[in-house]
């Protein structure tokens, strides 16, 4: 009897042999990165040499926060292939939902701890909230309840630092998320060039979706996928996330494009500005 037994586990041994490991598309980001610094500066990636056959592989928020540091620093990366491995969260367990009668953006982590974020628009004018229904609320400022009352937040969120963060310091490469997304961007610009990409040209971008975030700014060119983009391609991207600022050319996909191609991409977002603002792209 244990002869037989002791056959059948070497059986199933040998047959389980012949199947490869399975890896998974998703990629559980533990939520742990940090913006670098001259002190912890990255010196590029490990995965992949950059070329379309063997791309840069993004696997991790910190990978993607290399990308952006290295990026900020000069290094545009034209002609330099990346892809993403899989789904990346920015904020792991912390939601961004828009309160249309407040106008405010309510931040909850894991659904239990909740405070609430002005955008800069109102309510809808309902009349059952006095503060906010007919007034603004004040971009980016924390408020610990519905009424107006302001105070400090119950958890902190990590803030993007978006890759490209001036017309000089652009990216230049292309990106392919792979059909994933990219979740929890949090970003309160004053400055502009805003979004998962500030600026980009001679570049491009391609599939990849933007979702539970929140972007706001007081100042032009923001947008989900890329604030500006210049002689670049954006294709087969979307944005399901919150956008709202004080200035011009705000959309869900891109900001301000110029010269270039964007296709088959969508915005299904709310999208808030004072002028030239649109759903796939404020000025196109």
């Amino acid at each position: 009897m244990k002869q037989k037994v002791l056959s059948i586990i070497l059986t199933l041994c040998m047959v389980l042999s012949f199947f490869p490991l399975l890896e998974s598309t998703a990629v559980a980001s533990d939520g742990e990165w940090s913006y670098p610094t001259v002190d912890n500066a990255p010196a590029g990636f490990t995965d992949g040499i950059g070329t379309q056959d063997n791309p840069y592989i993004i696997s991790s928020a910190q990978d993607l926060a290399d990308l952006a540091y290295l990026v900020n620093q000069g290094e545009n990366f034209e002609g330099q292939h990346f892809k993403l491995a899989g789904d990346i969260d920015l904020n792991i367990g912390v939601s961004f939902a828009l309160d249309a009668d407040t106008g405010l953006v309510e931040v909850a982590k894991e659904g239990k701890t909740t405070y609430w974020l002005g955008t800069g628009i109102a309510g809808d004018g309902r009349g059952s909230n006095e503060t906010f229904d007919s007034t603004k609320s004040t971009a980016g400022l924390v408020y610990t309840d519905q009424f107006g009352t302001t105070g400090l937040a119950p958890f902190t969120i990590n803030e993007w630092v978006p890759i490209g963060v001036e017309y000089s310091k652009n990216f230049s490469g292309i990106f392919d998320g792979n059909g994933n997304v990219i979740e929890g961007t949090y970003i309160d610009g004053t400055t502009r060039y805003q979004g998962l990409f500030g600026c980009i040209r001679n570049g491009t971008v391609e599939n990849l979706g933007i979702v539970n975030s929140y972007i706001t700014a007081s100042d032009m060119f923001v947008g989900g996928i890329g604030g500006f983009v210049e002689n670049s391609t954006l294709s087969y991207c979307y944005n399901e996330g919150i956008i709202t600022g004080t200035s011009n050319y705000f959309a869900g996909v891109v900001g301000y494009s110029s010269n270039s191609m964007v296709s088959y991409c969508y915005n299904t977002g709310t999208i808030s500005g004072d002028s030239t603002i649109g759903g796939v792209a404020g000025r196109h």
